[in-house]
This record gives C-alpha cells, sequence and structure tokens, in this order.
C-alpha cells in the first residue's frame, strides 16, 4: 500500500544506493562525463514536466537568489560529488552525506544571524569529528594521502552546498511550488555542467555497458525524477521529526550496498566514525526538544553531565593528538605552540566578557591551582606521553577520580577511610602491573620514566579539580577556566629553546590540524566544560565521569595510532578502573546527602516552591468567603 511511511522508506533505500552508482559511474566513465551525461538527461525529464505543468512567472526580485542556488546549491553539489565519489568508496561518501542536516542548521544561523544552540554546537562537533575519523588512519598510514582526503573534502563541500540550497530555496518554494523551484534550478545548473563536455564524452557515450546504462537510468529516472515526487509526498504528511529520523538509514544503507555491490571493506573508523556523525545529528535535532520537556532541576543537572562528558572526551583523545605531535616534535615545542596560543585565546575572551576581581583570600587557592594542577599536570603529561604510548597514558589518567576524592577528604580534615584505602591499594596494583609491563618490555615502546610522570601530573589534576571547584562557583565556571588559562601560558615562555622556529616551520597540514584541534577542543573548550559541569554537581559525581577517559584513550590509540593491545595494558587498565570503583562506591550520594549544592539560580524555583498549589489556594479562598460570609450573618 502506498502510504508516507512506504513512500519515505522507499525515498532513503534509493538514495543510500545512490552514492554506490555515483561512484561506479564515476570510475568507470570518468567523473565529468558521468555528470554531463546524467544531467543531461535529468534536465530533459524535468524540462518536459516544467513545459506540462502550470506556471507561475519568477518575479524580479527573486532571480539573483534563484541563480544563486542554482550554480552554488545544484551545480557545487552535483560537481563535488561526483569529483569525491571518484576518490572516495561509496560506503565513506555515504557516511559522510550524513552530516547534511549538521551544516543545514549551520548555514540556518549564519543567514539568520543567530547563534545556535548548545545542542547544535555540541552536534557539529561530534559530526565534524566522525568526518574526520573516517579518513584519519588512511591519512596517516596510507601511500595515497591525498586522493581520499581530497575526495572526502569533495563530498563534504557538496554538502555544505546543498545546505545552502536547502536554507536559500525554502521561501522560493513556498512562492512558486516545489516541482517548479526544482526543475528550473536543474535546468540552470545544467548549463555549467555542460561545459565539461568535450569530444570523449561522445565517446564515452556510445562505449557505455549494459550496467552502466542501468546505472545511469537508475540515477535518472529513480534516484531524480520519482524519488523526488516521493520525498516531496512523504515529508509533506509526516511530522518535522519522523522525517528527520528516516534520514539516519541514507548513511548506513550507504555503507550496507557499498559492502554487497562494491565488495567495500567496513573498518572500525567506518563504525566509529559513522557512529558519532549519526549521534551528532541526534544531539542537534532532538536534544532541544527533549530538554524543554524536562524539569528544571532535571534540566540542569543534564546540561552539567552532557558537559562533563564532553570534557572527558575530548582529554582521552588528547593522548592520542599529544603522542601523535611529539613523535616529531620535543615535548617543550608542543607545550609552547599549544599552551601558549590557548592563553591567548583565553584573555580576549576575558577582554570581552570580563571578570569579577579575585578576593585576596581566593588568590593562593587559584596559584595553587594553576602552578600545581594545571600547569604541572601539562608538563609533566607532555613530557612522559614521550615514551608511553597514547593507550597506556589514558589508563593511568583513569585513575584521577582517585585523586579527586583523595584530596577533597585531605583537604576537609577527614581519615581515610577503609573503602578508599583499599580503592588506593588495588589501583596501585594497575599501576604496578603496567610497570612490570613496561620492564618486560625491554625499553621498547614504554618508558618506565614516563609512567612516573603521567602519574604525578594525573595528581596534579586530581587536585586541581578539589581546588577550582569553589571558584568556578563563585566567579563563574567560564571566567575561571579563560583566567587559569592564561595564568598557565606564562611560564610557557620558560621552555623556548633554541631551533623551536624550525620544529614550527616543519609542521605538516595535519600536524596544525591536530594541533588545532588540541588547542580549540582538548584545550580550552574541554576546560570550560569541566569547570561548568564540576561547579553543578558535587566533585565525587563529577570524578565518575573520569571513567570515560581511559576508554576513549585506549580506543584512540588504537584505532587511530595502531599501537598494540598487549596484557599489561589490558590487566592494568582494568585492575585501576576497578580499584577507582571501589574508591568512588556511594560516594556521590554520600556527599550529596551531607551537603546540598544550592546555587544562585535556584533562588527563584526555591521561593516558587514555597507559593501554596493550587488546591491550597482554593481551600484558602473558600475559607475566607466562609468567613466574611459568617461576618455578615453575625453584623
Amino acid at each position: 500500500m502506498f502510504n508516507p511511511v512506504n513512500a519515505m522508506i522507499f525515498t532513503m533505500l534509493v538514495w543510500g544506493i545512490g552514492p554506490v552508482f555515483i561512484r561506479s559511474l564515476s570510475v568507470g566513465l570518468g567523473a565529468a562525463d558521468a555528470l554531463v551525461i546524467r544531467y543531461t538527461m535529468v534536465s530533459i525529464g524535468y524540462a518536459i514536466g516544467l513545459y506540462v505543468v502550470s506556471r507561475t512567472p519568477i518575479e524580479r526580485q527573486d532571480w539573483p537568489r534563484l541563480l544563486f542556488i542554482s550554480i552554488v546549491g545544484i551545480f557545487g553539489y552535483n560537481l563535488g560529488s561526483v569529483f569525491g565519489f571518484e576518490l572516495v568508496p561509496a560506503g565513506v561518501g555515504g557516511i559522510i552525506i550524513g552530516t547534511q542536516p549538521l551544516l543545514i542548521v549551520l548555514i540556518a544561523a549564519i543567514i539568520s544571524r543567530t547563534v545556535p544552540t548548545p545542542a547544535a554546537i555540541a552536534g557539529l562537533l561530534l559530526g565534524f569529528a566522525g568526518t574526520a575519523l573516517l579518513f584519519w588512519n588512511d591519512l596517516i598510514f596510507e601511500d595515497d594521502q591525498g586522493g581520499l582526503a581530497l575526495g572526502a573534502i569533495y563530498i563534504f563541500l557538496s554538502g555544505l552546498a546543498w545546505a545552502f540550497y536547502v536554507v536559500l530555496a525554502k521561501p522560493l518554494i513556498l512562492k512558486y511550488g516545489t516541482y517548479q523551484i526544482t526543475a528550473i534550478t536543474i535546468l540552470l545548473a545544467t548549463i555549467p555542467i555542460l561545459s565539461f563536455t568535450s569530444f570523449g564524452t561522445f565517446e564515452t557515450l556510445f562505449t557505455m555497458t549494459r550496467r552502466q546504462w542501468l546505472e545511469m537510468f537508475y540515477m535518472v529516472v529513480i534516484a531524480s525524477l520519482i524519488a523526488t515526487v516521493t520525498w516531496n509526498y512523504a515529508a509533506s504528511r509526516l511530522s518535522s521529526v519522523a522525517t528527520g529520523a528516516f534520514l539516519y538509514l541514507v548513511p548506513a544503507i550507504a555503507v550496507a550496498a557499498g559492502t554487497l555491490i562494491l565488495g567495500e571493506v567496513v573498518t572500525p573508523s567506518m563504525v566509529v566514525g559513522g557512529a558519532l556523525i549519526l549521534l551528532g545529528v541526534a544531539v542537534t535535532q532532538y536534544s532541544d526538544a527533549i530538554m524543554t520537556r524536562l524539569p528544571f532541576l532535571v534540566r540542569r543537572q543534564f546540561r552539567a553531565h552532557a558537559a562533563l562528558f564532553f570534557a572527558v572526551s575530548m582529554w582521552g583523545l588528547v593522548p592520542v593528538g599529544v603522542r601523535f605531535l611529539v613523535s616529531d616534535l620535543r615535548p617543550e615545542t608542543l607545550l609552547v605552540i599549544r599552551l601558549f596560543p590557548t592563553g591567548v585565546l583565553a584573555v580576549m575572551v576575558l577582554l570581552i566578557l570580563g571578570m569579577r576581581p579575585i578576593s585576596r583570600e581566593d588568590w593562593p587557592r587559584l596559584l595553587a591551582a594553576v602552578a600545581i594542577g594545571n600547569c604541572g599536570y601539562q608538563v609533566l603529561a607532555h613530557i612522559g606521553i614521550k615514551t608511553v604510548p597514547a593507550s597506556w597514558t589514558g589508563m593511568i589518567f583513569g585513575l584521577e577520580p582517585l585523586f579527586v576524592v583523595l584530596f577533597a577528604l585531605l583537604l576537609t580534615g577527614e581519615r581515610l577511610g577503609l573503602q578508599l584505602a583499599t580503592g588506593m591499594a588495588i589501583a596501585i596494583g594497575g599501576i604496578v602491573i603496567l610497570t612490570l609491563g613496561s620492564v618486560s618490555s625491554g625499553g621498547g615502546d614504554v618508558g618506565l620514566l614516563g609512567l612516573g610522570l603521567i602519574l604525578l601530573g594525573t595528581m596534579g589534576w586530581g587536585l586541581y579539580t578539589v581546588l577550582i571547584r569553589p571558584l568556578s562557583r563563585k566567579y563563574g565556571s567560564l571566567e575561571t577556566a579563560c583566567l587559569t588559562l592564561a595564568a598557565t601560558a606564562i611560564p610557557m615562555v620558560l621552555f623556548v629553546r633554541p631551533g623551536i622556529d624550525g620544529e614550527i616551520a616543519s609542521l605538516s597540514t595535519l600536524d596544525w590540524g591536530v594541533l588545532g584541534l588540541l588547542i580549540l577542543l582538548g584545550t580550552f573548550l574541554s576546560l570550560m566544560m569541566w569547570n561548568y559541569g564540576v561547579s553543578r554537581i558535587e566533585s565525587a559525581a563529577a570524578g565518575m565521569w573520569l571513567y570515560v577517559q581511559p576508554v576513549v584513550a585506549a580506543l584512540g590509540g588504537v584505532l587511530l595510532l595502531k599501537e598494540r593491545v598487549t596484557w599489561p595494558l589490558v590487566v592494568g587498565g582494568a585492575i585501576i578502573v576497578a580499584g577507582v570503583a571501589i574508591s568512588q562506591w556511594k560516594q556521590a550520594e554520600e556527599e550529596d546527602e551531607e551537603s546540598p549544592v544550592i546555587f544562585p539560580e535556584d533562588t527563584a524555583k526555591t521561593e516558587l516552591a514555597r507559593v501554596p498549589s493550587r488546591p491550597d489556594i482554593r481551600h484558602a479562598v473558600e475559607r475566607l468567603v466562609a468567613s466574611s460570609k459568617e461576618a455578615q450573618r453575625l453584623k
């Protein structure tokens, strides 16, 4: 039965298989010839339909917008698509196309001059991270580095062009109708496409095989003409939420079709990268709608936990990025070029936002957090990771929740309980196993001194978390994070060494990209998100999220840097996590019960809770009326 759901499923199936035939035709016929032949046929079909149906004359003021979406939108999209799929497997390209909803949100926010919501920003970051992960391994470990990266960029830019088309075409579609605008834009885009015609195009046309003609028929008739009709039919009858949910099928179908039809191999990076892209799209599309239905307190707690999850995920990838960079750079050089620009960025944010003056009694705590916590942590970790794999570093970072609880108890003068002592003993056993594993490796890939430095740095970060929490509550998480980052950048001038200019000049484009991600996501945004989260929930509860960090680091080291999974890593890491879990069992609940947290923004909610409920007000009014009537009777 032909209903909106069946029509939408048919459309997603057609569009999911489309990348397979685009790649097959681009490789078999050549990208330029395949594009010319396909769009010549498509334009003929739309021209006939436009002649048959009734048309509304396009007003003069609408022609600039129409020309723009035709050239940039339709022509740009198809140009990037065919040349991109000539270089990129259909499965990978289909997953990259899955970022289009994120780009549509971004372009809509830019054109409307509105700031994207936090959910949109988080979704964009996740989607872009997934896109980068798709071809990370090929960029680093394959000989042909340029082809895959260039193809991925082409497909990504085609999605950007399509986002411009979707956003800018909407008012024209509402004014003139879907088919008329679609037909006119395709006919206008065909004009520059025909400029790719050559004598070889006619030779290609006459030498096409039966399979290529069937693939061309699929792309022209089924994917371009029929699927457009079924999409418009289904989208006009289904809710926007349901329509958006169906789009998740396209990347999955593209991967499956590429495997079944073209024999492409599904790699772990494709699975993880595709999952990140789909998660980013889901966060962008549905989180705001879900959050508005939640109570205020739950909404605030959710934002705090989401901020902590983002922070620890980025920190899990920091050892991977640092390990990748220190293979070519000295740790001192990386400290300078990473933390000094971060400090400058933090100062600029403080100049824009401003900050309350720091009280005299708070300066010792702030300086201790900067010097021992953040600065000490960064220096020790960078030097240590030079001789320690990223996956091992992440496991040692897994001790951070234990040190957070330990320093929280020590600073309050409380005794070390049996539970915490037991957990520490077990976690130290995991460190011993890692140490023995490094010694048994013969000093090849794991350095004993590096393990010790990273362990000391982890202790420093636990102290930082405890010291900075009251300051973040008092002066604001963003302001406090920027101030600590700016202060941390000052000592970095001590690490400037001769030859640093030559090291910086030798950095490749990929090195600069990884460094930019470390500065923006791994240092600046992650620290702000961490301070935001710990200022709204208890330290022990926030420390629980640090369990995610070693998992992300281990996965990143294995998937991105091709590090080996050894028995000391697995056994020692598992024992460390078990010890930390034992030390923190029920700690968060006890801390919440003993010291409830009240935030300034809760004042209105607290006062609101004191207001009588609606039945209480009704009963009070009834009693007042009854008393008034009794008084009137007695009078």
